[in-house]
This record gives C-alpha cells, structure tokens and sequence, in this order.
C-alpha cells in the first residue's frame, strides 16, 4: 500500500473509508451505551431562530415516566459537540440531557430577539462608544448579559411529557457559564420561597414589616396576622406560588469561570426594605484547580455568597439561609447523601446549597474533557436532582458509580476516524493525481536545484525553527486573541483569530528558515533552492490545485454526511473538530480563504530542505517534529510551571495553560503533514496549502461559530436554510 501507485492509492483509500466506518460504528455504540440510550438531534425554534442540540434520553422512556433533566452549555468558540461525553454519562444514570448549540453556534441561528430582549434594537452595547453597525444596524451584542437559547432550551425540555418539571438542571462551561447564570437570574431570582411569600403579604394583604421580621416565617405570620377569609386565599395564593417555585431551575453548575460573579449576594427589594439575597437555586463553581475559578475557596466575594467567613472547603454542600446569612457544611460531594440527610435534602427542595469543586491539575479547556470533573458533575446531579438509575434512596434504584465513565472510549473512536479522514483525503489525491487531468500538478524537480546543505546545517536550522515556534505559540497566546475581532465581514468568533495570528507568526519563520537554508546552500557552491518547490507554476497548473482541493474537501464532507447519517457521528477529538454545517455558512468559512497565502508562505518553509539521504518515512516525521516541537515544547513548559509554581492569572504563555490553544498540537503537526505529502506527491506546494486551508476554514466555522457578536439571518441563511 502505497501513494505512488494507482493501486496502493486504491486499496488505501478503501482502508480508510473501512476504517471511518467501523470506527464510527463504535462511536455510536459507545454514545448510546450500547444501544441503552437513545440520542437524537433536535431543532428548537421558540422565537424565528433555530436551536440545533441533541437529546439524550434511556430507551423505552415514555410519556408515563418523569425524569430528571440536565441542559447542557457549551463555551464560547465551541459547539454542543464538547459536551457530549458529559451527556452520554448523565444518560447513562437516566437523566434527559439537552446538549443544545447556543444561539449563533453551530448550526444554531441568530433570533431577531433573545431571551432578555436583545437585538435589533436596545441592545447592551459592551463598547462605550456606542458605535453602531451601519450595514445591519445593530449593535454590538452583549454575551455577559444573555441566555443565548439556554432559557429557551430550559423551556422546551420543560415541556416534554416524560421530564419532571420539577427537576431541572443546567451545567454551562466558560461563556455557557455566564449564560447559564443569566438563565438562572430570569428564571428564578432572587427572593427565596419564604421572601416571595412575605412578599405576598406586603404586597396583596397590606402588610408592613421590619427589616427583623424578614427572616421569620410567613406563614407564622400569616396565622397570626390574617382573617379567615385572608389566610384561605393566602393559603390558595402560597399553591400556585410553590408551584412556580418549584418548578424553577433547581440546580446549575457554573463551570470554568471566576466565582464571584455566580454567587455574591446582590441588593434587592423586599417589602419595602433593601436586603442581600442570591440567586434561588442549588449552585455549584466548578472548574480545574488552574482555572478561572482556583480562588474560589479564599475569594472573598464567594465566600459571602457561601455566607461563610473561613476558608470554603472544597467539595462540600453548605446549606445556606440568606434571611439570617447562615450556612452550615453538609458533608462532601462524594461521601453525603440527600437521602439520608434531612439538612441537606430540605436545603436542595428549598434551592439553598451552595458547592464549589476543583479537578486537580486541570486547566480551563480540560474542563469538559475531564474524566474528574465528568464525575463531579454526574455526583451533584445524582444529589440535587435526586436521581441515579431510579429514585434516590429507592430501593428499586441501581445506582451506576458516578467515577465509571465510558464517553474517553467514543472520542477515542471519533480521532480514529478523523485520522482516517485525513489518510482519504491523502489516498484520493493520489489517485486522483495520477489521472491525465491533474496530471499537470505533479511537476520534477532537478536536482541541481536543491538545496546542498550538511547535516549539521540542517539540524541547526531545525533547532532554530524549534525556538521560534515557540515564540511564536507564546506571541499568539499573548496577543492572539483580539488580533481580529469579529465583525459582518469575518463573524467567527474571537478564538479564530488566533489562528490567523499563529498562521502569521509562522510565515514569518518560514521566511526566516528560507533565508538561513538558501545562503547556507548558496555559500556550499550549490543553487539557491527555492526553484524545488515549484511556487511559479502555470495558472492553470496552480487553478487544477485548487479545484482537486475542493474536491478533496467534498469528499472529505461527503464521507462526514455518510457517518452523520447512519451512525450519528463526526470527526473530532477534544477541541479538533470537523463537523457538519449549514450551506450558507461555507461562505462564511470561504471568507476566511485569505489565509491561503499564509499556508503557501509556511508550505515553502516546511518543503524547502527535503532530505534524500534517509527514507521518505523519516524525513517526513523528522520534518512534522521539527515544525510542531517548539509548540509542544512551549505547552509542556507551560504545564510544568503550572503544576509546580502558585498559580495566577497572569501566566507563562498568557492564556492560562494553552486555554483556547490546545488545538494546535494536533492542527500544526497535522498541516505540516498534509503539506509534506502532498509536496511528495506532487514537488509543489499548491495543492498541500490548498488543501490544508480549506480544512482550517471548515474546521474554524464548524466548530467556532459567530456568537461573540449579533449576527443576523440573511436572505441566503434564509434561503440557504435546511
């Protein structure tokens, strides 16, 4: 099997396709628990937009059972794809789990109007200039302050015949965090089932109180201060008002981001009197120990909101009483049970716990790729929700282990079909390549014009190409992020632009790797070099590039529609993700195509000094290792710092442990191959930088999306829509 020949083009390309295949096969094993969970994808429109999710649900349920449910948030710069390991666990103990894509995410489309009211007008506006988009008249949109779909896909799960209304929960990571809390804030404020009711007598029975008598019960004082006729339509009001209480959000875990703002008491208006309060539901601040969230135990805000005055302990369930800012420590996460502690089993009826937990040695993506913090998340679920494969405490309940995890086993299925996916790509352009039509692609090299440098040279150069790769990453986690910052013209979110800046960075050390090679060559009497990689072509040699590009890409997306369909899957692993998108959204990502004369500058870098002293196999992964290592290398230090110096926000490479990085450990040293082999097959580097930008538009729009900003439908969206 080999990419030289026709044949050994064919026979592995019907490998990989065999692979993708059964690997995709094993992946929708694992996501449904072996046939135990069914898993199917939903589309919510609730207010003139989509919201595109998957919902997980035990086979066999029907409109006579009443189960928990968990909504999922993903972060920002992420789709629900991220979650579903933690929702294939939570299935898998029998809750309904909704991992829904935020408005703007995915495949999920912007609303004219939001849940807190943003959009075409009276916007929040983050920039305090005030500035308006001429084009499309909206403001810039403010993501701190809205659910984003989250309270829509709260209210669609609510409304499904076989949920307990009763036991609703939220997890939101980073972003899905902040929109998580705002979904909390508008569905259950601030007063506690106590308050609203003393409320009730100020407000309909005309009833004064001291600020003293706030923190008594009102139904005492309902007893004591009302008639007959009074304390029966108290009581009627108290019904409905318990009711709507009780079928608030119950529990929500806040993961990935600061403390502070989640649970620190806020003023609000009680009967006349301003008092603190927090939000009425079971909380918990959860995130990795090298995370926004590492201060949470000593943060002196957090504690307030804990109503405590020591250090807060790490895992344990305090039973809060914001009428007489009280709390009491309940037992540990881990060791506790709401079935058998009465404290802290009315303290979860009454949305009155408060837990914070931190995975160790976790940073802030690890966060939803965490076997720890996976577990963490099923174990408070089990206890607020009141649920493990049956009632809680029931003695018909089997309880499956909140640390047994499976989903690792389903992503590790899912990278083997990427992987796959790639050696498709390969094998079909081989073949491809070898056709009378793209034929005039491959070009020969003559061997006067290579490079004639020494080993030592070459290896010099390579450790210096180590070093700036370095400097690069760190460059781009310093100053990435906000390098472009999304707009109508380039809508994906903040996160894309660290690529682009890294992309930059390294065709400034390809530049600098080039000129080193070609003096060094040039001073050893032999050419300068640059003619091997063949950059002036034909146009029409150069244009072939393009269009077999695209057509590897559509045969990339159509192998993609084949596991989507039948077994529910895509290719991804951990923050590396090719997924399906809508068809106006490839205009999106084809926006992003300027890109390609980055990859052509960094394809010239990588393929301008080809060894022909070792074998092909060992010049193409010396070639991957010396062009990813300075990126390994600045990761590993950044680890090693993180794991063995006190931790702060103010670090090494500037986004705290590689936070919306770590995707180039696996994209660079994966470019860097495609661009090898393809420069191998075809002693040019059109096709490999064709190639490899069509991948990075699709994976940066199909797992990114546009939601740091309002971007509204189009008449193409519209148009395009399906």
């Amino acid at each position: 099997m080999t990419l030289k020949t026709k044949s050994g083009c064919r026979k592995l390309l019907a490998l990989f396709v065999i692979v993708i295949l059964l690997a995709s096969l094993f992946g929708r094993l694992i996501q449904t628990d072996f046939g135990r969970i069914k898993v199917e994808q939903v589309t919510i429109d609730r207010r003139g937009a989509e919201i595109n999710g998957e919902l997980y649900y035990p086979a066999g349920t029907s409109s006579h059972d009443r189960l928990p449910v968990v909504v999922l948030a993903h972060g920002g710069g992420n789709t629900y794809g991220v979650f579903k390991g933690i929702a294939l666990e939570l299935a898998r103990r029998g809750f309904v789990v909704l991992n829904e894509s935020a408005y703007g995410s995915g495949i999920s489309t912007m609303p004219p109007y939001e849940e807190s009211g943003q959009g075409v007008t009276g916007l929040p506006d983050p920039d305090p200039s005030g500035e308006i988009d001429a084009t499309e008249n909206i403001k810039d949109f403010d993501v701190d302050t809205t659910p984003l779909g989250v309270l829509d896909s709260t209210d669609f799960v609510r409304s499904l015949e076989f949920v307990d209304e009763t036991r609703v929960g939220l997890a939101g990571h980073s972003m899905g965090a902040t929109r998580s809390n705002a979904s909390v804030v508008m569905d259950c404020g601030y007063l506690t089932f106590n308050d609203i009711m003393i409320d009730v007598l100020y407000s309909e029975f005309g009833q004064e109180f001291t600020v003293e008598e706030l923190s008594l019960s009102a139904d005492a004082l309902a007893e004591e201060r009302l008639s007959g006729d009074e304390l029966k339509l108290y009581e009627s009001i108290r019904a409905e008002k318990r009711t709507e209480f009780d079928t608030r959000i119950k529990a929500a875990i806040v993961l990935g981001d600061t403390a502070d703002i989640y649970v620190a008491p806020v003023t609000v208006n009680l009967a006349g009197h301003d008092v603190e309060r927090i939000t009425q539901t079971n909380m918990c601040v959860m995130g990795g120990d090298h995370d926004w969230c590492f201060d949470t135990s000593y943060n002196e805000s957090a504690k307030a909101g804990f109503y405590s005055q020591d250090d807060l302990i790490m895992g344990a369930w305090y039973a809060v009483n914001p009428a007489t800012a009280e709390s009491s420590n309940e037992g540990d996460l881990y060791a506790a049970s709401a079935a058998s502690n009465a404290i802290l089993s009315n303290a979860i009826n009454e949305h009155a716990t408060r837990m914070f937990y931190l995975s160790p040695m976790q940073t802030h993506a690890q966060d939803f790729f965490s076997i720890d913090t996976t577990s963490a998340i099923v174990k408070y679920f089990e206890q607020t929700l009141g649920y493990n494969r049956g009632e809680l405490g029931s003695a018909s309940a089997m309880p499956l282990d909140a640390k047994n995890s499976i989903w690792f086993i389903g992503s590790i299925c899912n990278l083997i079909a990427m992987a796959a996916m790639i050696g498709l790509i390969l094998a079909l352009g081989g073949l491809l390549l070898k056709t009378p039509f793209f034929e005039e692609c491959v070009r020969n090299v003559d061997g006067e014009k290579k490079l004639a440098v020494s080993k030592r040279a070459y290896w010099i150069v390579g450790i210096i190409t180590i070093a700036l790769g370095f400097l690069a990453i760190r460059l781009t986690n310093n100053n990435g992020l906000f390098f472009i910052d999304p707009s109508n013209a380039l809508p994906i979110t903040r996160t894309a632009s660290l690529t682009v800046y890294l992309l930059m960075c390294m065709s400034a050390i390809a530049i600098i790797v080039i000129a080193a090679l070609a003096i060094i060559s040039k001073k050893n009497g032999g050419a300068s070099g640059f003619a091997a990689i063949n950059l002036g072509m034909k146009l029409t040699a150069i244009l072939k590039s393009l269009l077999l590009a695209v057509i590897l890409l559509a045969a990339a997306y159509a192998s993609l529609a084949v596991i989507d369909y039948f077994f529910g899957q895509d290719y991804r692993f951990w923050v590396v993700i090719f997924t399906h998108m809508k068809a106006d959204m490839w205009f999106v990502a084809m926006r992003y195509f300027f890109i390609f004369p980055l990859f052509l500058i960094t394809g010239a870098g990588i393929n301008y000094a080809v060894r022909s002293d070792i074998p092909e196999w060992k010049d193409t992964l010396n070639t991957v290792v010396i062009n990813s290592a300075g990126i390994w290398l600045c990761c590993l230090v950044e680890t090693v710092l993180l794991y063995t110096t006190e931790f702060d926000l103010n670090f090494f490479s500037g986004m705290v442990g590689f936070t919306v990085t770590y995707h180039t450990l696996f994209i660079v040293p994966l470019t860097v191959y495609i661009s090898r082999k393809f420069y191998n097959l075809t002693k040019s580097i059109w096709t490999g930088a064709a190639v490899n930008t069509l991948l990075i538009c699709w994976s940066l729009t199909s797992s990114c999306g546009v939601n740091d900003f309002y971007y509204a439908q189009t008449w193409l969206s519209n148009f395009l829509n399906y």
